[in-house]
């Protein structure tokens, strides 16, 4: 149980902010008035893209535990924000809805939230299975 403490400790440094800054997004989008409800399916399916981004890094390091493949992986996931944003947000079934006063959760927005959901869970699966197979605690 100790050899996944990392893991779960870096887990809950990450999620304490995120919950809080995902809530913010939101409760700002509501908030105007009249509200953007359009922006809430994106802002969440970017907020589930950080934390699977932060997850794959979790595991890369957790794997490697080297300097240099965190790097890489920093790097990557950095530069693929961008990209990120820009097919996301034109996929149609987001894209379209976007600038509308109603929150429309579509199969595009759930699909790319179901995608990014299975990529936290195989990430952190992986992360815990390679700690909990270590002979050596570092």
């Amino acid at each position: 149980m100790t050899r996944s403490l990392k893991v779960t400790a870096s887990l809950i440094a990450f999620l304490i902010p995120w919950v809080v800054l995902g809530a913010t997004a939101v409760g700002i989008a509501v908030a105007f008035d009249p509200p953007p409800d359009g922006t809430i399916p994106f802002t969440v399916a970017m907020m589930f893209f950080f934390l699977a981004n932060f997850c794959a890094l979790l595991a890369l390091l957790m794997i490697t535990r080297s300097e240099y493949w965190a790097i890489a992986g920093i790097l990557l996931t950095n530069f693929g924000v961008a990209a990120y944003m820009n097919i996301v947000s034109g996929l149609p079934g987001i894209a379209a809805n976007t600038d509308g006063p109603v929150a429309v959760w579509g199969t595009t927005v759930l699909t790319v939230i179901a995608v990014e959901a299975a990529a936290v869970v195989l990430s952190l699966g992986l992360a815990f299975y390679v700690q909990a197979r270590r002979k050596d605690f570092v």
